[in-house]
């Protein structure tokens, strides 16, 4: 929205920056509370959030790599200019309507006072938020983040939806379709772009058929090493801090690494943001969890979404290729000697534990000996763990 020409329009962001501030502070007046004293929370402090997202779509208009020192100069310049217009108008609200009403009984720190900055009317103004949902039906890139990728398999609900980035097509689209990608209409097969993308780890560096211009810029979350998806996030926390204004709450970005990613790999992007300012961090290795909401291969989501009987079916099969580890691991510990009734409320534990939050609530578990348990006869107060991380029931 703010780019033309490949520049960055200031003064219309600005303007924005001071009309959204203002909004955000009347959604505090007519906000409805479920309680008394999250209400008075809200009007003792007046906290706000405004952020942003879509700013790795502005750097690749204007022409501009994520992990490049240009690239982080400009977004340094950007958030810079979002605090500095969102503090000024929340101190020209203060003078308007009021400061926020802990600084009143506080008063500034440089009359002897506890508050750390100038009267205004909120206690913290930004924040950089994940936008994943909202950016999505924008289509647009989500807060600080890169492009995760051109292609995406995404979850929504229990369903995988195939996702194109609305920017990669328009950008594609201002190029002809070389010969073996066209379409029937003459222009991009897209089914064919999205099948080399998702081959190609959601990244469209190195494909032929891409033009070298926009291999240049449209770099994604995994073309980008950790230590300069750091860096990304230590420049915003640095445009947040500057100017001592303490007008920032938390930021939210992902340190994309990849599955091979080592013990090393997680050390030297810790050590990267304690070095950068980060006040705090996340690490994400591709491929780590069974279920995540972003995905660049098709067949890795349908194996997400497999039924219980598919994977049980594949965990037998793998283990019958590899030796399963912690069998071995179980050869060398000593056996717990356990009693028979320890040994029975262990069992029907986790029994409980590992189908019961699939069941309906109040369900009764049936075992081979008679025993029928509820639910609820599994409640904290009566079970037990001993000392030596026995358990017991009452």
């Amino acid at each position: 929205a703010y780019v033309k020409d490949s520049q960055f329009d200031y003064a219309a962001f600005r303007a924005d920056v001071r009309t959204c501030v203002r909004f955000l502070d009347d959604v505090l007046d007519v906000n409805v509370f479920a309680l008394e004293d999250n209400r008075v929370a809200s009007q003792d402090l007046r906290r706000l959030g405004l952020g942003v997202m879509g700013l790795a779509d502005a750097l690749i208009k204007m022409g501009l790599r994520y992990d490049s020192e240009a690239g982080r100069q400009t977004i340094y310049d950007i958030m810079s200019a979002l605090r500095e217009e969102a503090v000024a108008e929340s101190e020209r609200l203060g003078q308007e309507r009021g400061i926020y009403a802990v600084y009143e009984r506080n008063g500034n720190l440089k009359d002897g006072g506890k508050i750390p900055h100038d009267p205004r009317r909120n206690v913290a103004v930004l924040t950089v938020a994940p936008t994943g949902t909202t950016s999505m039906l924008m289509g647009v890139s989500s807060g600080i983040e890169p492009v995760f990728s051109p292609f995406i398999w995404r979850k929504i609900g229990s369903e995988y939806r195939a996702l194109l980035a609305p920017l990669f097509v328009e950008l594609l689209e201002t190029y002809p379709a070389p010969s073996g990608m066209e379409g029937k209409d003459g222009g991009w097969d897209w089914d064919k772009v999205t099948e080399a993308v998702s081959e190609n780890h959601g990244s469209v560096v190195g494909l032929s058929f891409i033009p070298d211009a926009l291999q240049q810029v449209f770099v994604c979350a995994h073309d980008i090493s950790p230590v300069d998806h750091v860096r990304m996030q230590g420049t915003v926390q640095r445009a947040f801090d500057d100017g001592g204004q303490h007008a920032a709450n938390s930021l939210s970005k992902t340190i994309n690494l990849p599955n091979s990613a080592t013990v090393q790999d997680v050390q030297d992007a810790y050590s990267e943001a304690y070095k950068t300012g980060c006040k705090g961090i996340t690490v994400y290795r591709d491929g780590s969890r069974q279920f995540q909401v972003l995905s660049t291969s098709k067949k890795k989501a349908r194996k997400e979404d497999e039924t219980p009987v598919q994977a049980a079916a594949e965990r037998e099969v793998d283990q019958q290729e590899e030796p399963d580890r912690r069998e071995d691991h179980a050869r060398h510990v000593e056996p717990r000697g356990d009693t028979a009734e320890q040994q029975r409320v262990r069992h029907v534990v986790r029994t409980v534990a590992e189908v019961g939050h699939r069941q309906p609530r109040g369900t009764a578990f049936a075992f081979d000996d008679g025993l029928q348990v509820g639910e609820d006869q599994l409640g904290v107060d009566r079970l037990h763990v001993g000392g030596g991380g026995d358990l017991a029931v009452d």
